[in-house]
């Protein structure tokens, strides 16, 4: 490996708080485009039918989730990032 850590804690650090920060980005990024190339071009009432529908499975995830996000308020970040890559919501 080209560039190795100096230590097991610069290592632990970069893959537990810097990485999945980037990870995220990218997966929001691709979910938004995603989202805009889904997205009907017929009329603006299809549009924001579209738009409820998606709000709605958002917005269903959180409720059937929120037992965790209570207990867990530090690992709801990876646990969104899991869900959002695995397709559960969006």
């Amino acid at each position: 490996m080209e560039n190795e850590f100096s230590s097991k804690e610069e290592e632990l650090l970069f893959f537990k708080h810097i990485k999945p920060v980037f990870s995220a980005q990218l997966i929001l990024a691709i979910k938004a485009q995603k989202l805009h190339m889904d997205m009907p071009t017929w009329s603006d009432e299809f549009k924001k039918s579209f738009l409820e529908l998606r709000l709605k499975k958002i917005n269903a995830f959180f409720e059937s989730n929120q037992l965790m996000f209570s207990f867990v308020p530090c690992g709801v970040f990876f646990f969104l990032l899991s869900a959002i890559a695995n397709n559960s919501i969006f």
